[in-house]
């Protein structure tokens, strides 16, 4: 993998950890997912 785009998805999956908005939690599990299959993939 390309090791900017995994120090991105780190960043990304850091910053989506700290958003503390209850509305949010749906879209932020999502995102997690979408990131967790990002990480999955050969870039």
């Amino acid at each position: 993998m390309d090791e900017f785009v995994n120090d991105f998805l780190n960043v990304m999956e850091k910053y989506l950890s700290f958003t503390l908005c209850n509305e949010c939690e749906l879209v932020e599990n999502k995102g997690i997912n979408l990131i967790t299959e990002a990480k999955k993939i050969k870039f």
